[in-house]
């Protein structure tokens, strides 16, 4: 091995190409948004009856995902 060498050439040729490939692409995702800051409640209650039911839906939708997800594992 060359000095200033961290991998052994012969097995980074043979198989570090693959690995350094998802390395990077892992390295590449970009860091989840922040959430946003709970708004005010509409003035119009049929628009903040709406909204309401949107996020419960939304938040329900996420726990299904979740537990499907959790049962794939289980496969």
């Amino acid at each position: 091995m060359d000095a200033g060498e961290i991998v052994d050439p012969k097995w980074a040729t043979a198989h570090g190409h693959a690995i350094d490939a998802a390395r990077y692409g892992a390295m590449s995702w970009p860091s989840p948004s922040e959430e946003p800051e709970c708004e005010q409640a509409l003035e119009d209650p049929r628009a903040e009856a709406l909204r309401q039911s949107y996020l419960q839906e939304r938040e329900l939708d996420e726990l299904r995902d979740i537990d499907a997800w959790e049962d794939s594992l289980h496969v």
